[in-house]
């Protein structure tokens, strides 16, 4: 039962609301990239795979914002 409310919910919210549930999908991929590089950078500050991680995090927060941009100029939402 639990299952299925969740499934609704998620099922009413992506054709609700597509422009949000896109632009909210990356800003939590970009939450967890940053989470991330920051466990990667208690250990070790020069961290290879944790400067990439910071320069496509930037690149990921510039594509969210983007998204944002378009649901609100393009698509009128708020």
């Amino acid at each position: 039962r639990t299952m299925a409310i969740v499934a609704f919910v998620g099922a009413f919210t992506a054709v609700a609301l597509p422009g949000f549930v896109a632009h909210m999908n990356v800003t939590l991929v970009v939450v967890a990239l940053y989470a991330l590089n920051i466990w990667l950078r208690l250990g070790d500050p020069s961290h290879a795979l944790a400067i990439a991680l910071s320069v496509f995090g930037v690149g990921m927060l510039a594509a969210s914002s983007w998204l944002e941009t378009q649901l609100l100029r393009v698509h009128g939402k708020r």
